[in-house]
Order: C-alpha cells, then structure tokens, then sequence
C-alpha cells in the first residue's frame, strides 16, 4: 500500500506521532510519500532540499519516507494529480480542499486539530 502524508499543517503539528506512524507503515512494508506543497513560483532541487531539511528538524529523517514529492499551487488538485498518477491509497492531509479533491482517488484522513486551520 502507498500511504501519503502532508507536512504543512499536518507531520508538523505532531512530528513524533507522524514519524512513528510513518515508521509503522515502512516496517510493514508500505511505501510512505510525503506530497507536500509550496508558494513558489518555479520548483526547483532548493525546495526539495528545504523540505528535506525542515523534515529533519522535526525528526523526520529519510528513513521515514521513500519519496518526496513538492507540487505548486493549485495544491488541490496538483496533489490530486500525483495521488491519481501514483496509486496512492491513503492520504493524511489537514486540508479540506485538498481531502476533497484527492478523496475520487483515495481514502483521506482529515487531521483536524492541527496547527494550521484551512
């Protein structure tokens, strides 16, 4: 199974639970994607390399994921599109927008008490 989790909002209003639940679904042979978006304009290595970097401060090392995936706005349906294109089968986002768009592809867990409201 392929499971995707959010960081903006979501892996980074409780690090230590998502980096367990990631580690969880590795050790049993799942494949952990973090789909995450970005502002920027133009998406280059740097904004991998800053969400790499901003994953490690929270305790989120390479170990806990297999792929990382930076997709720009529209995030909705950008995320959608990488969820469909992918067979992702599980997403944990803190969006409803993007819970709504990526729900005719997979399950969705909406993290509700999160940092961030959306």
């Amino acid at each position: 199974m392929k499971v995707a989790f959010d960081i903006d909002g979501t892996i980074d209003s409780f690090p230590r639970i998502f980096q367990s639940t990631m580690s969880a679904y590795k050790a049993a042979g799942h494949h952990a994607w973090i789909i995450t978006g970005t502002d920027a304009g133009h998406l280059g290595e740097q904004d991998l390399d800053a969400k790499r970097q901003y994953l490690n401060g929270l305790g989120i090392g390479a170990d806990c994921y297999d792929e990382l995936v930076v997709c720009p706005d529209p995030h909705p349906q950008n995320k959608a599109s990488i969820i469909a294109d992918n067979g992702i089968e599980l997403l944990f986002d803190n969006n409803v927008q993007n819970a709504e768009a990526a729900r005719k592809f997979c399950a969705v867990l909406v993290l509700w008490n999160s940092k961030e409201t959306s």
